[in-house]
């Protein structure tokens, strides 16, 4: 039977009807709201010495190269960089590492006290203020005059990591907000000064006019709860905290009315920690500031389905199945390019509010033998992390993933195969935030780590998100596990699509099925429809093409990338490398192979697969203007080779 998941639409409006003026004024105006405190400030000695040692280890481990290592120099040469070249890391990387030593050592002198992490705070706090501006010169709009190439500090722009780097001070200034008025008042001054010239009022006089607000997407919820932490922190009068926060909770409502009803992310994996997680801490703080609408706030059931996402797309603590630009993995630690963690605290949080346990276990098996704390991440998901009691004594768990997950918005399946083997695969269309033209693509992975996968992004530049986006050869579809015939590529944008998308479920097997010639331009292809058939027992996972073209085609193919180079064995099928390999099996009298091994030369890429990965050409000898593609994939056994 076809399998339908009824989604309820989230009721238009519902933050906006609980969260009144007058609700705010009231929770403003009450003693936890003029000094509202989430976690203890570092006067609270008795709090901050009960912390875990493993917790402890981790920040001091953090904190001492910030402590001895010289600070990152940003330069003006820097910044004109991406206007000259289109290099955002020149001036990003040292932006962000300021951030995280700031975090490492307010956490570190929370801890121990000592004085020297107190002198490289104010250093970091010192550095922070000086910079001309928040935004990353990919974000600046400020520099519209013609041949202006540094960014304008008269005209503060309010981007994401602007917010990011607010509300890290506004946090900085509530744990040692008496450390900071003792030691340096003009500074402790300054912090303030520059939150309130550099997010409350830009955000006040012109957020309704900016591109994020009220958008379904990341920079809304990443910007908004940045937002209600600094105001809430640093801001003291309740007319323009109440006007701001009425600002958010407006942005946010309309953020969970245009998010897929199946509480999917079309961002991927990736950026669902900067969407979804980041509108999870900001209802969060505003339920810590209004506890007695907590159980409406999440209430809501699409909420409950935004936390279970991650269940469909990990594969197990290191690797998720991966869309569009978000990586299957964080790169390792000692790899060249360092991202924040993605913390299962927040995940185990979110689950805890929703009421649901297995997102609690899943988060649980993420954070595996670790310690509660994982660095770097932001100074607010640090705080959450170390002061969640429950957390911190939740033990490990094994992975508790369905076994099988449809959510018909993103037409994404999970499904839990035989042997260990998992396939997620997508119809959906190519129009999705941070897009990359994969309609019908898969990640086939076993004993969670990717055999046959999507290689992710680049390391961004300014052609990223502009015109020439689709020339990189990790957006295009031929670099994607997706048919292709006469070497014609998926289009951009929302008419190319999948569509007939069904899914069915019996006691045998799971069953995805798509027409994809609406994903290809022109009226070559009739009809090219993508079958993928998952035992739930013994036998292969199965995908298979079908076409019907107007007249005879050159050539058909489908492309898999794949992590490791295949090896062809005596009888002919490929033995596809991994850590749990998987052996592919096609019709060797209808389909030649040919293997191109791709030379990674972009650090991020490197950074989460190495120096290279493989693409195979699956090559139907001969075609007809109608045929088929069968491919079978089954776990290899001891020995195979």
């Amino acid at each position: 039977m076809n399998e339908h998941h009824a989604t309820d639409r989230a009721e238009a409006g519902r933050l906006s009807r609980l969260l009144t003026p007058e609700v705010l004024t009231h929770a403003l105006d009450s003693g936890a709201g003029r000094d509202f405190s989430p976690y203890p400030p570092a006067t609270d000695r008795a709090r901050w010495s009960r912390l875990r040692p493993a917790s402890v280890r981790a920040v001091l481990d953090a904190a001492g190269p910030a402590v001895t290592d010289p600070w990152p120099v940003l330069l003006a040469s820097q910044w004109r960089t991406f206007r000259r070249t289109g290099d955002r890391t020149a001036y990003e990387r040292g932006h962000f590492e300021r951030r995280r030593r700031v975090v490492a050592l307010a956490l570190a002198l929370a801890v121990t006290g000592e004085e020297r992490y107190g002198d490289a705070l104010v250093d970091g706090v010192w550095l922070l203020c000086e910079e001309s501006s928040w935004c990353v010169p990919a974000h600046d709009t400020s520099a519209t005059e013609p041949g202006r190439s540094l960014p304008r500090g008269d005209v503060p722009v309010l981007d994401l990591f602007a917010a990011e780097t607010a509300a890290l001070l506004a946090w900085t200034a509530h744990l040692h907000g008496a450390y900071l008025a003792d030691r340096t008042p003009e500074l402790a001054a300054r912090l303030r000064e520059l939150v309130t010239e550099r997010l409350t009022d830009p955000y006040l006089e012109r957020a309704t006019r900016s591109h994020w607000y009220a958008l379904p997407s990341n920079w809304n919820p990443w910007i908004t709860s940045n937002v209600i932490a600094a105001v809430l922190l640093t801001d003291d009068t309740t007319e323009r905290r109440v006007r701001a926060l009425r600002l958010a909770v407006r942005s946010l409502d309309a953020y969970f009315d245009g998010v897929p009803r199946d509480g999917g992310c079309d961002e991927g994996i990736m950026y669902w920690w900067q969407s979804a997680a980041r509108a999870f801490e900001a209802l969060d703080l505003l339920a810590l500031l209004v506890p007695r609408c907590e159980d409406a706030v999440f209430g809501d059931p699409l909420l409950g389905r935004m936390a279970r996402y991650p269940l469909a797309v990990n594969l197990d603590a290191e690797w998720s199945a991966n869309f569009g630009d978000g990586g299957a993995r964080l790169p390792p630690r000692g790899a060249e390019v360092v991202k924040e963690r993605n913390p299962a605290s927040l995940l185990y949080r979110f689950g805890l509010r929703v009421g649901d346990e297995e997102v609690r276990r899943h988060a649980r098996a993420l954070r595996g033998s670790a310690p509660p704390l994982e660095l770097p991440t932001t100074l607010q998901r640090a705080l959450a992390a170390l002061f969640d009691d429950d957390w911190a004594t939740a033990g490990p768990a094994p992975f508790p993933a369905p076994r099988h997950q449809w959510l018909p918005d993103l037409q994404l399946l999970s499904v839990q195969g035989p042997d260990g083997l998992r396939l997620v695969a997508r119809g959906g269309h190519n129009d999705d935030p941070h897009n990359h033209c994969d309609v019908g693509s898969y990640v086939l992975a076993r004993g969670g780590t990717p055999v046959v996968v999507d290689a992710g992004t680049g390391t961004y530049t300014k052609d990223s998100f502009g015109p020439r986006r689709y020339e990189a050869w990790f957006t295009r579809s031929s670099f994607h596990n997706v048919p292709q015939i006469d070497g014609v590529e998926q289009g951009a944008g929302p008419g190319f699509r999948a569509r007939d998308v069904r899914v069915t479920r019996t006691a045998d097997a799971s069953v995805l099925s798509m027409e994809l010639s609406a994903a290809y331009p022109g009226e070559r292809v009739r009809r090219l429809e993508r079958r993928f058939t998952v035992p739930a027992d013994g036998g292969p996972v199965v995908v298979e093409d079908a076409w019907s073209c107007a007249r005879r085609p050159e050539d058909v193919r489908t492309h898999l990338m794949l992590a490791g180079p295949p090896e062809r064995r005596e009888d002919g099928s490929l033995l596809l490398s991994g850590p749990c390999p998987v052996i592919l099996r096609v019709d060797p009298r209808r389909v030649e192979t040919a293997v191109e091994e791709i030379r990674l030369d972009d650090r991020q890429l490197r950074a989460v697969w190495g120096e290279r990965i493989f693409r195979l050409a699956l090559v139907v000898r001969a075609p007809g203007a109608e045929g088929t593609l069968r491919a079978c994939f089954e776990a290899a056994g001891p020995g195979s080779a």
